[in-house]
């Protein structure tokens, strides 16, 4: 079933007039911190270490009705916490899935090709045996709705992650409507569906830890996708379990990891968060 008809269409003119104005190299970006205390990251993690996560939830089928590309593959009233582009090194995303799958959550990794090809396959097959999810971010972090339709598909191929969801780099072709015709047609040409996000903390900026963490915990919400990149200051273990264990605090749940062991390549159309 494609993904793009009238309704779809109707709903995301409506999220285009409120969608996030397309900035620099990065991912699309949102507001500032809007005075937010900081929280410390060691105070949160002292204080809230002893939050224990449920137990995990089978995997069911994706419920009928239209696709929002912002929720993806999330129909829970879970956060899920999403890092783009590439770790500083694999040690340290092993660390960060490690502690995530400690926790029992799993968060939604996508690595770029050129990420994959300069750390080796390791970035997604560790994020993977510890119950994390990988989808697709291109090969080269291009504005796809620049290229050909085949160009589209090119960075939606190997070396980049070969799945059925993937984010566009910057939101490039969906982020407006109406959505880029040959970004679209590259899509749908490799059965993958987009997944944006609901939460930009703009953590490019150059902000902080501690500063990253505050913005989580106090614009996060139920249901939403929480964009950040593995190669800025959220990605390390400290402080994306200060994230899952403030969240938790507030009443709000993370998404789970994968049951039973290792995530497959091709996600459920509805993630077991």
């Amino acid at each position: 079933m494609k993904l793009w008809n009238k309704a779809t269409m109707g709903i995301m003119a409506t999220a285009g007039a409120l969608a996030l104005t397309l900035s620099g190299c990065n991912d699309a970006a949102q507001s500032a911190d809007n005075g937010v205390q900081i929280v410390s990251v060691p105070q949160v993690t002292q204080l809230l270490k002893t939050v224990e996560a449920p137990p995990p939830v089978p995997v069911g089928p994706a419920p009928s009705g239209t696709y929002d590309i912002f929720k993806g593959p999330n129909y829970t009233d879970r956060v899920v916490l999403t890092f783009d582009d590439c770790p500083k090194s694999v040690e340290q995303l092993r660390q960060v899935s490690e502690a995530a799958k400690a926790r029992n959550v799993g968060l939604v990794l996508a690595p770029i090709g050129q990420c994959i090809e300069e750390l080796g396959q390791g970035v997604v097959d560790i994020a993977r045996a510890n119950g994390q999810y990988v989808i697709n971010h291109s090969v080269s972090h291009k504005a796809l709705s620049k290229l050909s339709v085949d160009g589209v598909i090119r960075e939606l191929s190997a070396p980049g992650v070969v799945t059925n969801f993937g984010r566009p780099p910057y939101g490039d072709g969906f982020f407006t409507t109406p959505y880029s015709a040959n970004v679209v047609a590259g899509y749908e040409a490799v059965n993958m569906k987009p997944w944006l996000w609901t939460v930009d903390t703009n953590d490019w900026k150059g902000k902080s830890a501690d500063s990253i963490v505050s913005y989580v915990l106090a614009n996060s919400g139920p249901g939403d996708t929480v964009l950040m990149h593995m190669n800025h200051n959220g990605f390390n273990v400290e402080s994306v379990v200060a994230m899952i264990d403030g969240l938790r605090a507030r009443g709000l749940e993370v998404c789970q990891a994968y049951p039973g062991g290792e995530t497959p390549v091709t996600l459920p159309e509805s993630l077991p968060c």
